[in-house]
């Protein structure tokens, strides 16, 4: 069984709330990279599927210089759920949230 959509913000929005799971969290992780395929990725680690992740990286996708960043929120619980739990990552709580990219 699933369990419900928490009901939205007073904005009507999931603003500041987790990407998996919709539950308000001020954790998340960030990817940084020349290419946005490495978002892409990172998201689909997180349980994301890669057409969903692809999307949502041209939505998040803010122009750094060079390379694109792509913040988003995870709350911890999901986080202990994915692939990368077993990375060197780990969440950071907002607005100090930790960028990825990959060793070169």
């Amino acid at each position: 069984m699933t369990s419900p959509t928490p009901v939205a913000g007073l904005d009507g929005t999931y603003r500041h709330s987790c990407l998996l799971c919709r539950t308000g969290t001020d954790t998340g992780l960030g990817f940084l990279h020349d290419a946005p395929e490495w978002a892409v990725a990172g998201l689909t680690l997180l349980g994301l599927p890669p057409e969903e992740a692809e999307t949502l990286v041209l939505e998040l996708a803010r122009d750094d210089g060079p390379a694109t960043v792509v913040r988003v929120r995870v709350c911890e619980d999901c986080f202990t759920g994915t692939d990368l739990r077993t990375t060197a990552m780990t969440l950071g709580v907002a607005p100090d949230i930790p960028l990825y990219s990959p060793r070169v």
